[in-house]
């Protein structure tokens, strides 16, 4: 079981869009799952018949609800039958994967209360016994952070400020995530929906009248938005024998950092801090034209000396610092997003960094038309001081709501 073998019954049935071998294991277990309080979608019930059964003129599987599969194999979407509430299911390894161990101490008090915890609460663990050396996670259902295009510049800030706030949580509590990506942060968004979405494919609705999904946007929204950690697979709390926090990790979702080139031990704070440097550069800084303003952060948390980036604790302090910097105005204003950027052929190493413009010697007044349309303004780089001048993510909306909207 989720072992990629196919089955003899898989190949047998035949069924067109049928199971994969790795969801023919939550069939196995669906009445389990059903005596635990967690309801499958009708595609994992046993004796499942496909609804295009019979039918001749169809295009693809996908245009049922039942022809969408989840895109991991240990990971399934179910409903909590005494509430209804939406839950995401995750099989690990129970001797070799820590995420049981990271995720139950982050879910208990005082930590789970905190509001500088974003790491995915972990609701239930479960204990399979046709799988006994698998485990199942029970989290909340979660929606990806770019499920939509951001709005306003203020949701943008709202994101960092969180991913920020987060990471140096988890690193006071002596934890490195060692993962960090964007597939690794996801938002707890589902009050956004004005309408359910199709757990296999968030930002659509069920079928058969599929399309998108109408929402709310981010800044629209009374209730705030709030972003979340996941996949601790790789991750590791240190003890008091290990005060550097060194560590080898296996190949991740990030692996651009130069220490990981070295067979050496690093600093596995350090390469966390690396790691959410680079996944703004990739996400915002190489994509929208007017989000300078965290550059000279960013590129102090991708130094290529680990020795040399600020700690978790630093960049949030220096961020918050930025942060009290914008105006109202700066926040509202829309991301402008750069013409043809694709971040999959950035990681690809098919394109370079986008290099921000430079101040021009030139003078001519079709220099400076060009400059004004292209350079985004940036802040002075700021160093960390007192609490005082620090803005709290709750500040955004309460700034942008009391200084006035300019034309």
């Amino acid at each position: 079981m989720w072992s990629g073998r196919v089955s003899p019954n898989f190949w047998k049935r035949q069924i067109p869009g049928g199971w994969s071998p790795g969801e023919e294991t939550w069939v196995v277990l669906q009445p389990f799952l059903l005596e635990k309080g967690y309801v499958l979608r009708a595609r994992y019930q046993p004796g499942w018949i496909p609804s295009w059964s019979g039918l001749q003129n169809f295009y693809l599987f996908s245009d049922f609800e039942d022809g969408l599969m989840n895109k991991r194999f240990n990971i399934i979407d179910a409903t909590k039958a005494s509430d209804r509430a939406q839950v995401m299911l995750k099989a690990v390894l129970k001797l070799s994967d820590p995420s049981q161990g990271i995720g139950s101490y982050f879910a208990q008090e005082p930590q789970r209360s905190d509001p500088r915890n974003h790491c995915a609460p972990l609701l239930d663990v479960l204990h399979p016994p046709s799988v006994p050396d698998r485990e199942i996670l029970v989290y909340r259902r979660y929606l990806p952070w770019d499920i939509w295009p951001f709005q306003q510049v203020s949701e943008i800030v709202d994101l960092w400020t969180q991913a920020f706030e987060g990471l140096a949580f988890m690193h006071e509590h002596n934890t490195a995530h060692l993962d960090l990506s964007f597939s690794n942060i996801v938002m707890d968004g589902l009050h956004l929906l004005k309408e359910p979405n199709h757990p296999a494919n968030p930002g659509y609705t069920y079928a058969p009248k599929k399309r998108a999904v109408r929402h709310i946007e981010r800044f629209e929204s009374e209730r705030p938005v709030k972003y979340i950690f996941i996949d601790f697979d790789q991750s590791v709390r240190f003890g008091p024998d290990n005060p550097n926090h060194l560590w080898r990790r296996k190949k991740g979702q990030d692996n651009t950092a130069p220490e990981l080139r070295s067979p050496e031990p690093y600093d596995a704070f350090a390469l966390d801090v690396y790691c959410l440097g680079h996944m703004i550069l990739t996400h915002w800084l190489n994509a929208y034209k007017n989000l300078e303003f965290v550059r000279p952060l960013v590129q102090d948390m991708m130094y290529q000396d680990p020795a040399r980036r600020p700690t978790a604790r630093d960049v949030e302090a220096r961020f918050r610092v930025i942060v009290a910097q914008l105006s109202a105005k700066d926040l509202r204003k829309s991301p402008r997003r750069v013409h043809g950027y694709d971040f999959t052929e950035y990681i690809l190493g098919n394109v370079p960094a986008r290099v921000p413009p430079q101040a021009s010697t030139d003078d001519s007044l079709l220099s400076k038309l060009f400059r004004r349309r292209r350079v985004a303004s940036t802040p002075n780089r700021p160093t960390p001081s007192g609490g005082s001048s620090f803005a709290t993510a709750d500040d955004l909306s309460t700034r942008m709501a009391s200084e006035p909207r300019q034309s």
